[in-house]
């Protein structure tokens, strides 16, 4: 009994672990998305005002 609460336990957190780990990878791409847009959208002003 108590194995298998262990092994549960254990499952558990490998998953959480998981998808904390794909939810900071979604953050970062998401980050870089709007970062490079931003930059974009800075050049098109630039190149705009020229």
């Amino acid at each position: 009994m108590r194995s298998d609460v262990r092994q549960s336990a254990s499952i558990f957190k490998r998953s959480v672990r998981q998808i904390r780990h794909w939810l900071e990878e979604e953050s970062k791409s998401a980050s870089k998305y709007v970062y490079n847009t931003y930059i974009i959208r800075i050049f098109e002003c630039l190149l705009l005002d020229l």
